[in-house]
């Protein structure tokens, strides 16, 4: 079987869109099967897919350390200050103010 084939099952472009799913175990198995059969025919997306895992394997096995909590305060108060200005200028613009 030919890269014609391959592409006929999906095509090349849709195979990025597919690998996080695939790779999760999320894909419906239909689509799992097609993606399998185009990997198995195209040397291209199978080498992008073996790419995309080796950068996305040690990513995704990263402990969860949480931010520190001055971060974490630093960050909620920034964002209560942006929703007060967008707030204010939205009443502003609401009663025509400039």
């Amino acid at each position: 079987m030919n890269g014609l084939m391959a592409r006929a099952l999906y095509p090349c472009a849709h195979i990025p869109d597919l690998t996080y799913d695939y790779l999760e175990g999320r894909l419906p198995a239909l689509t799992t099967l097609r993606f399998k059969a185009h990997l198995a025919m195209c040397e291209g997306c199978a080498e992008f897919v073996s790419l995309y895992t080796l950068a996305a394997d040690p990513v995704r096995f990263l402990d969860e350390t949480p931010p520190p909590s001055e971060l974490v305060e630093l960050t909620l108060s920034f964002l209560d200050k942006e929703l007060d200005r967008e707030r204010g200028t939205a009443e502003r613009d609401s009663i025509g103010e400039p």
